[in-house]
């Protein structure tokens, strides 16, 4: 299913920006000029919306081949397209005093970090920052582990309703 979640770009774009302000921050030391990264959770805005989360999956569903359609069927096709609506729009909110404390936190603190990610759920938030510390073979061994233990989850539920 040729499907990227938002999660990823987003992603992308902040491993850029954390990998500019590095430099950044090596460059001007010289000077005595701190540069600090704070990169946000997702926010509730259009683009993080069931709905239009919803218009993209159907969107890429549509295009999929004969094939993949029989491999997998269409109840397969369609708990996918409910897990990625359910799990985008459970991970955005709409508070951005996460954000506030960590301008702050950037601005008066001493010894400020050189990085800070914002989360509303600390368990969540260790979580993240353990796995960004993983190897690139380890994080992709969580990610489908999170995705096989969703799919089992939501699996499961369907049974248990028939």
């Amino acid at each position: 299913v040729a499907f990227q979640s938002p999660c990823v770009a987003l992603r992308h774009q902040q491993g850029a920006v954390e990998g500019f302000s590095k430099y950044l921050a090596i460059d001007l030391d010289v000077w005595g000029i701190r540069v600090a990264t704070i990169a946000p959770e997702m926010f509730q805005t259009d683009m993080t919306s069931g709905e239009n989360i919803l218009g993209v999956i159907e969107q890429s569903l549509k295009g999929v081949d004969e094939d993949v359609r029989k491999d997998y069927g269409d109840e397969f096709l369609q708990g996918f397209k409910t897990c990625c609506s359910k799990a985008m729009t459970s991970v955005s909110t709409p508070r951005l005093d996460n954000i506030a404390k960590d301008v702050e936190s950037a601005i008066a603190l001493v010894h400020p970090d050189a990085g800070y990610q914002s989360s509303r759920n600390s368990p969540l938030k260790f979580l993240l920052n353990t796995i960004v510390a993983y190897p690139t073979k380890l994080q992709i061994i969580a990610v489908r582990a999170y995705y096989f233990f969703f799919w089992v989850c939501l699996s499961l539920r369907e049974y248990l309703r028939k």
